[in-house]
């Protein structure tokens, strides 16, 4: 599902308000967005889009359109969660808020011990905004009530047949293959006079065709691509069953390694990732449902942006 308010105060976040979000005269209360009856100037959306930049002293116009949809859909949210009687679970945001209160450092710009400077461009601590504890406290259970409608109203019974699950799976058959892996033992060694001395008695028995059992592999696992160290996973995977590694140096020690089996990729059967397709199928459900609620919202609470008084250039929608 597409992400909802990813400044919805993740970790409490306050940074402060900077002179990229707004352009107005001092001392006025010009708004800068209106979302149905709540009408919002610079310093309001200043102190709500601050958190989501990651600290930057001058983010980019995408970053911060990008911020702006985010904030119009979370007040959009939050007014169907008035609509609907919607509170954020009592027990849930006392957690958060002790949580908080146990890690002031998470607080980021926030100010209050364990806070992280934030630095402009030019490496000069910006002055903090005081910690404001009540809004805190509001972005925090904001967060938690529009959790809270997505689950009990907007989501609530978002399923996804079997039907549906092998629709997806035959549609994107070329997305659901086995992936290529190998099944591999490892021969330790504290030292590399130890490793070569067990590498040449491997190669003695292949030579001479022995039966006998030479060295003591141990079974590590099954392994894709991606998942190895690269050194090690460009020689084991240009193996083939049977086949032993020269010595390699690994972070735990020297080893030989043995390929016991390998599945080249392949397509995969239903049954056998139907859990993903049913995600796949679940995840386009969630998001057709969420953009329609939304539109539902904005049409009988419009959203107006007053561009002209932002002093960066608007990339969304409106």
């Amino acid at each position: 599902m597409k992400r909802i308010g990813v400044f919805l105060l993740a970790a409490g976040a306050i940074a402060a308000s900077g002179s990229w979000g707004c352009t107005e005269v001092a001392g006025s209360r010009t708004p800068v967005l209106v979302v149905g009856d709540q009408e919002f100037d610079h310093e309001e959306l200043d102190r709500y889009l601050a958190p989501g930049t990651g600290g930057e002293p001058a983010p980019g116009a995408m970053v911060l359109s990008v911020l702006l949809e985010e904030f119009i859909r979370e007040r959009l949210l939050l007014i169907a969660a008035d609509e609907a009687g919607v509170e954020a679970p009592a027990l849930r945001l006392e957690a958060e808020l002790a949580a908080l209160g146990r890690d002031p450092a998470s607080w980021g710009a926030a100010g209050g011990d364990g806070a992280v400077p934030t630095l402009d461009a030019e490496g000069v601590e910006v002055p903090q905004r005081p910690l404001d504890l009540a809004w805190l406290r509001r972005r925090v259970e904001e967060r938690l009530r529009v959790e809270e409608l997505l689950h009990r109203v907007v989501l609530a019974e978002v399923e996804a047949s079997e039907e549906a699950a092998r629709l997806e799976f035959d549609s994107g058959r070329g997305f659901y293959v086995h992936p290529e892996t190998i099944t591999l033992s490892e021969w330790r060694f504290t030292s590399r006079e130890d490793a070569e001395a067990g590498a040449l008695r491997l190669r003695e028995a292949a030579a001479s065709d022995s039966r006998d059992i030479v060295g003591t592999f141990v079974s590590i696992g099954t392994f894709r691509r991606g998942v190895l160290p690269e050194p090690m996973e460009r020689v084991v995977f240009a193996m083939s069953p049977g086949e032993t590694s020269p010595v390699l140096e690994t972070a735990a020690g020297y080893r030989i390694f043995r390929v016991d089996a390998r599945v080249e990729q392949g397509p995969a059967e239903f049954d056998e990732v139907r859990e993903v397709a049913e995600r796949a199928v679940l995840e386009r459900e969630a998001d057709a449902r969420l953009e329609a609620f939304l539109r539902d919202l904005e049409s009988r609470h419009p959203v107006v942006v007053h561009t002209g008084r932002l002093n960066f250039p608007y990339l969304g929608p409106r």
